[in-house]
């Protein structure tokens, strides 16, 4: 029986050891691939600076328009997210009557709803002003809707509360639990 040779022992052994090395490395780096994509933001699909967008019904009338510092439009989860956001809506007669500015809006394409986020000023055409820190428009029932703390002015009126909800082409606003303060007399010069 003929005896193996040591340099071909050898550099089998070698072979193996190369083999098992790779394998090991190509491994933890698998892992740290799914742990960086873990770690990692998603990028947008679409990026836009300084944008203005709208908003149609079925009908192809105008629900409201959008100005943006910044626009991203996630493919994927079907949202863009917007920076800086200045929003008109409009009645089904095409009648503007609610403007809405916040830090950042989140538009949900497969509902229509919008999701508002930091220093939210809220005002109509009759005078209403209000302000919050986050809020939800929800398409379906045209309604602005919040749990968040809530400041509300018109005319001499003052009105602070937590949660409200806003349907701005009937021009009715209600607050969970409010607190009403009444000017009754002019401030004095």
């Amino acid at each position: 029986m003929p005896r193996p040779n040591p340099q071909r022992r050898g550099f089998a052994l070698f072979v193996k050891a190369l083999w098992l090395a790779t394998l090991v490395l190509s491994l933890s780096s698998c892992g740290n691939s799914v742990e960086n994509e873990e770690t990692a933001p998603e990028l947008p699909d679409i990026e836009f600076q300084g944008n203005d967008l709208t908003h149609y019904n079925d009908e192809g009338k105008a629900v409201w328009t959008l100005h943006a510092r910044s626009v991203q439009y996630f493919e994927e989860r079907q949202q863009t997210q917007a920076q800086d956001v200045a929003v008109r809506f409009f009645d089904p007669d095409g009648a503007e009557v609610l403007s809405v500015q916040a830090d950042a809006l989140t538009f949900y394409h497969r509902t229509g709803d919008l999701e508002f986020s930091g220093n939210l000023q809220a005002h109509d055409p009759e005078g209403l002003r209000f302000s919050t820190d986050k809020a939800y428009w929800e398409e379906k029932a045209r309604a602005l809707r919040s749990d968040s703390p809530v400041h509300v002015e018109h005319a001499d009126l003052t009105l602070t509360g937590q949660g409200f909800e806003y349907h701005p082409d009937e021009g009715i606003l209600t607050i969970k639990s409010a607190q009403l303060k009444l000017m009754l007399k002019e401030p004095p010069p």
